[in-house]
């Protein structure tokens, strides 16, 4: 029985984090005392404090001429509720912010995190930091804190955004751990560094898939109605294998294209191969690039071909207006 009491205690005190008993003076009637005390929670919920006194008092006896001592003691419960400081949610996203569940070798994407602040109290983010596993990395190799010194209310929200890629080669896993997430925190009104808290958990894993192409694509930052505005794609070639690619260019009616529309070609392995084709806008505002059509000759691959090639390659540009006069102005 009380090996059973014992370890009921030791389960309670883990808890809370356990305060050593204080000793105060000789109390008078007329006097009070007052003790600040911090508790550390582990785990949310409602939680118990007691609080116990053991004093002694003296009791003059008349009949019998002499002091009685008696041991006397008092406990209260307090009930508290334990809620987390914040809640942290983690996702992935492409470079256009669209979530995905799933990364490919050799494409940059993105990791990001939101706090939002459930704390009554003021919170102060000292630091944080992204601990990336092997094979992720960071394309720049850097990954600071973008929210050092922060101060959050209840309901605010801070976020980061990091860009992480997995290079491609081939001995790249099928999936992999992205890392970690260590938030160093404490309240704000704290001037003391023994109040630091971290808070530590792990990124999600991922499932990795190897993209035999990729394609990056030159464009101007915006284009001119009745301007020529040149669009060059390039193809590259990721496998060990000479790949045959099939290309062409949708119709659009926002803009007219100039010179070939498709064209046929070898690229060898490791290597690329460069396409420009000239388009003419035809009203300003931003407008729909012509849709690039992909293929691969006697090549399959488990993500449909057409998904991967829209994600790779911009669909819209800002056309401005043309600087030129009509002609019924310039004749004036």
């Amino acid at each position: 029985m009380s090996a059973l009491i014992s370890a009921l205690l030791i389960r309670a005190l883990r808890l809370l984090m356990f305060i050593s008993c204080f000793h105060v003076t000789n109390l008078c009637s007329i006097l009070q005392i007052r003790r600040l005390l911090f508790l550390k929670a582990e785990h949310s919920g409602m939680k118990t404090v007691a609080a116990r006194v053991l004093y002694n008092v003296s009791v003059n006896v008349e009949l019998l001429n002499s002091t009685v001592t008696c041991a006397c003691m008092k406990e209260t419960f307090s009930p508290v509720q334990i809620i987390p400081p914040f809640d942290i949610s983690l996702k992935l996203a492409t470079l256009k912010f669209e979530t995905i569940e799933r990364i490919y070798a050799g494409e940059p994407f993105l990791i990001m995190s939101d706090i939002c602040c459930s704390s009554l109290s003021p919170i102060r983010i000292i630091s944080s930091r992204f601990e990336v596993s092997s094979p992720v990395e960071s394309p720049d190799g850097s990954l600071m804190s973008q929210i050092e010194e922060v101060v959050l209310q209840k309901n605010d929200v801070a976020s980061e955004c990091h860009c992480l890629l997995v290079p491609c080669n081939d001995s790249m896993p099928k999936a992999a751990a992205v890392g970690r997430y260590t938030i160093e925190w404490t309240r704000s009104d704290s001037t003391s560094d023994d109040f630091r808290v971290t808070t530590s958990l792990a990124l999600p894993t991922v499932v990795i898939d190897m993209i035999p192409f990729w394609i990056d694509t030159s464009l101007p930052a915006y284009g001119s109605v009745s301007s020529p505005l040149p669009v060059k794609y390039t193809f590259h070639n990721r496998t060990q294998r000479v790949l045959e690619m099939k290309v062409g260019l949708d119709p659009s009616d926002a803009c007219v294209l100039s010179g070939y529309k498709q064209a046929n070609f070898r690229v060898l392995p490791h290597s690329s191969h460069s396409l420009t084709f000239n388009l003419l806008p035809l009203s300003p505002g931003d407008i729909l690039l012509p849709r690039l059509r992909f293929g691969l000759a006697r090549y399959t691959t488990a993500v449909p071909i057409d998904a991967l090639v829209q994600r790779m390659v911009p669909s819209s540009i800002y056309v401005k207006p043309s600087n030129r006069l009509p002609s019924n102005l310039e004749a004036t």
